[in-house]
């Protein structure tokens, strides 16, 4: 008994312990007072309690051990709940969850949205210590893939930069960067094949929802129907895929009909190729 009693401490000692705290107790403008005095920059959480992307990076990214120390010595890191703290949404026009704010020198200097892993936050916050905000980071990214072979493109790298440049309203070089992965997944990076089918045509569908005209395809509206098209001139040799709203599409098609390789692409059959249309969904 007397030796359980002098193991049970050292039992206690040996659990893992949570990692250090990164986000201080402060306000806003406590933060900003901190971060001038210490020489750093601010790094503002905006949340809210129900937002899911936020619990899962408190999960991940905001415990990641080797993260939290080395932008603790960089940053004053805060987070505030935006629906207890309605005057700084507006003020620095918070429109989604979690976005994440860069202050340096007490003003806003960049902002990034939605859910990011530490190696995300950890190449944002070097480009910021060079000066670099987060979109011209990412036009450099792209800038690089383009000048690599296609067997040393990194396809979820290059699918996380092009989301980047959507979020930051780049949407004419994201729609280029989302029909580049749209030609290329099939024959290079397979285990994208159902991000392809599934999301990517939303991401399409949204910049033709803003006009956007991807290179040499279009997203073409037909007014007249109510049918959006996608025409790819030349790697589908002028067939179109027309349907009611082009990111609802494939999804309850793919379960109604096959799909064949012609060669380059994959056509539905059934009324997907050849320039048929398929009834809005």
């Amino acid at each position: 008994m007397l030796n359980l009693l002098l193991i049970l401490p050292l039992l206690a000692q040996a659990t893992p312990q949570d990692p250090p705290q990164l986000f201080r107790d402060l306000s806003l403008d406590e933060a900003l007072a901190a971060a001038s005095k210490e020489r750093k920059m601010v790094l503002l959480d905006a949340m809210t309690s129900w937002c899911s992307p936020c619990r899962q990076m408190d999960l991940t990214t905001w415990r990641d051990p080797e993260l939290v120390p080395w932008l603790s010595e960089r940053a004053v890191c805060i987070k505030l709940d935006m629906d207890e703290h309605g005057d700084i949404r507006r003020r620095l026009e918070v429109r989604g969850y979690p976005t994440l704010i860069a202050f340096r020198g007490g003003v806003t200097f960049d902002r990034v949205l939605g859910y990011k892993s530490a190696a995300q936050i950890r190449s944002w916050i070097e480009g910021l210590e060079e000066g670099k905000t987060d979109v011209r980071r990412l036009l450099e990214r792209v800038e690089a893939f383009r000048d690599m072979r296609i067997e040393d493109v990194g396809f979820e790298d290059r699918r996380s930069v092009a989301e980047g440049l959507l979020e930051h309203g780049e949407d004419e070089t994201a729609g280029a960067e989302f029909l580049w992965l749209w030609d290329n997944i099939p024959h290079h990076a397979p285990n994208l094949a159902a991000w392809r089918w599934d999301v990517l045509p939303g991401e399409l569908g949204l910049l033709d929802h803003h006009g956007v005209a991807c290179g040499k395809e279009h997203l073409v509206p037909d007014r007249t129907q109510g049918f959006v098209s996608i025409v790819d001139p030349v790697p589908w040799e002028g067939h179109e895929l027309v349907g009611g709203d082009f990111g609802a599409l494939l999804g309850p098609v793919r379960g109604q009909v096959g799909f064949e390789d012609v060669g380059h692409e994959a056509f539905g059959v059934d009324g997907l190729a050849g320039g048929h249309h398929v009834p809005n969904l």
